[in-house]
């Protein structure tokens, strides 16, 4: 068995072979470093990190965005707009459930149009957060203009994550989204908008570019 360390910055993807899964972490550690100009981890720590990654990586991951108010004389267009971008989300949840299922929430198990806004949440053990938004723009102001949803990465994170990206988009200049994630963690939710909506939509470019590790064994 080989062990490889894929570590990437939007598009670029790196491929490093190791000996072994803590090899493949202290390389990309040590590089990290290096880079940083810091000391260099003891094994101790490389080993902790080995055994918690993927359980520490999902712990607390969080989805943020904020509202902003339309200029004057905008209101109508923003709302519009704002509608448009529910009902595409709602399709997007449907489109989702109808296949995988896995989803709760009035969005993803009623008809289209049966009610206003969002909620959205993955089921059973799959369930973390719900993801929600106010059925007229200008409520999502009232709540003090912003919100989270806190999905741990679980499966439904995909449809969290194709929202945000169609909200975005529809209003560039009165939404914007924040994560804890970066580009990388928003691509499976451009995958699945572009599929269902047939529109060529843009991951938020405000979102980081962070570099993110993956151990992979073949």
């Amino acid at each position: 068995m080989r062990t490889y360390l894929i570590y990437w910055d939007n598009n670029m993807n790196v491929k490093i072979y190791a000996k072994s899964r803590g090899e493949a972490i202290e390389t990309f550690l040590r590089q990290i470093n290096w880079l940083l100009g810091g000391p260099f981890p003891t094994k101790k720590t490389v080993k902790f990190l080995d055994l918690n990654y993927e359980r520490e990586k999902n712990m607390g991951y969080t989805h943020y965005w904020s509202f902003t108010a339309p200029k004057r004389g905008e209101t109508a267009k923003i709302e519009k707009a704002y509608q448009k971008a529910i009902k595409d989300c709602a399709k997007i949840a449907r489109a989702y459930y109808t296949v995988n299922g896995g989803l709760s929430g009035y969005t993803a198990q009623t008809p289209l149009g049966s009610y206003g806004g969002l909620l959205i949440n993955g089921k059973g053990d799959d369930a973390h957060e719900p993801f929600s938004m106010r059925e007229y723009f200008k409520q999502n102001l009232e709540d003090n203009g912003g919100d989270f949803c806190k999905t741990a990465r679980k499966p439904y994170d995909v449809v969290v994550t194709a929202c945000l990206i169609v909200l975005a988009n529809a209003l560039p200049k009165n939404f914007r989204v924040d994560s804890d994630g970066n580009k990388g963690d928003f691509v499976a939710g451009l995958d699945l908008t572009r599929r269902v909506l047939k529109k060529r939509l843009e991951i938020p470019s405000n979102l980081r570019d962070t570099t993110r590790l993956k151990i992979l064994n073949d």
